[in-house]
């Protein structure tokens, strides 16, 4: 009886010592815990200033966490958890522990240990001195808030790393809010920006008073146009016969010019009068001739008949008279 049992009990302690030696994934465990630490110590390192990647501390949390999460994607026993579930959750926890020290830009901070501890220094010396001097501190503190300032601006030009490290830009906003803010030290900037603000209102103006200027111009340009126009409209609508003052002069002598003429050649008509009673029909019919001439004459050699008619009268009346007696002459032969 005693040897049935025996066997059952040694068969029992076979299987739990089977079950016993299945390989248990270490690095699971304490990815998870390494993790649930680093979660645990942000809110002592996010405010009121953060100081998430200059803490020892949460430096060693997550590159434990991260080399434990690197076993286990080495390891075989560990690959069930990583591969075998559609919703990997462990590989979203590592991208949420990634996304965070990525965001705060941690490496820039661990990769310039010196220039990071060199900031920190100056920093919390111009805290301790806005401590100390606080009715004074733009006086007392103005050589340490200047030196944190350039040491930050020799950080920005790329001895830092690609981007800030968020503990280095947050400490430095920090400092500047109290500087400016609540100290109110900026006077020099706040006279700039006033010189600032009277150029550019002057500047601004310059178009605007060149372009009143131009439209007043233009202005001027037309109305002296307009007045040209009306005064150029009213010597059109003016009679023929009427003149103005300034030419009322030379007008006078040349009508009397006129009239000298015209008495000349009345008197000339008269003499050949006094041939056509003598020579009866023939004159009659020289003179429809010449008639029937002066009528088929251009208006031009009309005109330039009675301009050289007005000037020299006793000329023409001279000729007329020889023209004449020429025709009658012919007509007796």
């Amino acid at each position: 009886m005693k040897s049935p049992l025996i066997l059952l009990a040694v068969g029992i302690l076979c299987c739990i010592a089977s079950v016993s030696m299945e390989p248990v994934c270490v690095d699971l465990e304490l990815f998870l815990k390494k993790y649930e630490k680093l979660l645990s110590i942000l809110q002592f390192n996010t405010t009121p200033v953060f100081k998430l990647c200059t803490n020892e501390t949460a430096i060693d949390y997550y590159n434990e966490a991260v080399g434990h999460y690197q076993n286990m994607t080495n390891a075989n026993e560990c690959k069930k958890y990583l591969v075998e579930k559609r919703l990997n959750m462990y590989h979203m926890v590592y991208d949420q522990l990634n996304a965070l020290w990525g965001s705060a830009n941690c490496e820039a901070c661990i990769g310039a240990v010196n220039e990071t501890a060199e900031f920190m220094r100056l920093s919390g010396a111009v805290e301790k001195c806005f401590e100390a001097n606080d009715t004074s501190a733009c006086v007392s503190c103005e050589p340490d808030y200047l030196r944190v300032q350039q040491f930050y601006g020799q950080l920005e030009k790329g001895r830092h790393g690609v981007a800030m490290c968020f503990d280095v830009e947050d400490r430095m906003n920090q400092t500047r809010q109290r500087w400016s803010g609540q100290y109110n030290c900026c006077k020099d900037k706040q006279r700039s920006m006033v010189a600032f603000g009277s150029i550019a209102s002057v500047a601004c103006l310059f178009p605007l008073a060149f372009y009143l200027v131009m439209h007043l111009v233009a202005v001027r340009s037309e109305a002296r146009q307009l007045s040209l126009l009306t005064a150029m409209s009213t010597d059109d609508s003016t009679p023929a016969g009427r003149t103005t003052t300034p030419r009322s002069g030379g007008v006078t002598a040349k009508d009397n010019r006129s009239s000298s003429s015209i008495q000349e050649v009345e008197d000339a008509e008269d003499e050949e009068g006094t041939v056509e009673s003598v020579h009866g029909e023939s004159t009659n019919d020289l003179n429809n001739s010449t008639a029937n001439l002066i009528e088929i004459s251009h208006p031009t050699d009309m005109h330039v008949n009675h301009m050289e008619a007005q000037r020299s009268p006793q000329k023409n009346i001279t000729k007329l008279l020889d023209t004449s007696e020429g025709d009658d002459e012919s007509l007796l032969l």
